[in-house]
C-alpha cells in the first residue's frame, strides 16, 4: 500500500512538472532581451535608446522608445549612407548577399516537437510501455536544453546574418577605426552585458577625405 502510494505521489509530480513546462512554452515569453544605448561622443550623443525584445512561440515583438531624439535625428538626417568597402578596399569586389537564416523558427519548432515526444512519453510510461522512461528523458533533455541554450542561440545567428528586418538599416559599416570593450556576467534569471563601442563614422566625413 505504502508503495502504490509513493507511486503515485511520483506520477502527481512528474504530470505537474510537465504540465508547467508546456504551460511556460505556451503562454510565456522564451526570450527577453532589454537593451540600453547611450551616446557619450559625437554628433547623436546625449541621445539613448531602449529597446525590449520578446520571443515566444510565435513572433519576435520588438519595443524602441528614443530619449533626447533631437541630436540623433539630426545625425540621422546629415549623414550619408556609405560602406566602408568603398574607400578601404576599392578594387576587391564585395561579397555576394547573405541568405537570411531562419534559425529560431527552426528552433522553435524543435521545442514544440520534443513537447510533444515529452507528452507521448507520459502516456507510455501512465501505460507501463516499455522504454517510457527513456524516451520521456530524452524528450525532457531536449525541450530544456533548446529554451535556455538553442533558441538564444539561433535569435542571435539571425541578428548576425541580418535576416530580421529591424536591423536591415544597420549602419555599423560605415565605422572605421572601431574599439569595442565587453563584459558579461551572469546574472539571476540570465546574463548582462556591457559594450562600449567607439569608432569615426564615415557618413559625417566628407567624400573625398574618406579613403
Amino acid at each position: 500500500m505504502k508503495k502504490t502510494v509513493s507511486k503515485n505521489i511520483v506520477q502527481v509530480i512528474r504530470l505537474s512538472i510537465t504540465i508547467f513546462i508546456a504551460l511556460q512554452i505556451f503562454v510565456s515569453a522564451w526570450i527577453v532581451i532589454q537593451y540600453h544605448g547611450k551616446y557619450t561622443q559625437g554628433d547623436p550623443s546625449p541621445s539613448e535608446i531602449h529597446s525590449l525584445m520578446v520571443v515566444d512561440k510565435e513572433e519576435t515583438f520588438i519595443d524602441v522608445e528614443v530619449e533626447k531624439a533631437t541630436p540623433l535625428m539630426f545625425y540621422l538626417i546629415n549623414r550619408d549612407n556609405v560602406d566602408k568597402e568603398d574607400y578601404t578596399n576599392t578594387s576587391a569586389e564585395k561579397d555576394s548577399e547573405r541568405e537570411n537564416s531562419n534559425y529560431l523558427d527552426i528552433s522553435r519548432d524543435l521545442v514544440l516537437f520534443s513537447l510533444c515526444i515529452l507528452i507521448v512519453s507520459e502516456l507510455l510510461i501512465l501505460f507501463n510501455i516499455r522504454y517510457g522512461n527513456w524516451l520521456r528523458l530524452f524528450s525532457y533533455c531536449s525541450v530544456i536544453l533548446s529554451l535556455i541554450i538553442l533558441v538564444p542561440l539561433s535569435y542571435v545567428v539571425d541578428i548576425g546574418d541580418g535576416s530580421d528586418d529591424q536591423f536591415q538599416e544597420n549602419e555599423s559599416n560605415s565605422f572605421v577605426h572601431e574599439e569595442s570593450i565587453s563584459n558579461t556576467k551572469v546574472t539571476f534569471i540570465g546574463f548582462e552585458v556591457d559594450i562600449l563601442f567607439s569608432g569615426y563614422d564615415l557618413g559625417l566625413v566628407t567624400e573625398a577625405n574618406r579613403s
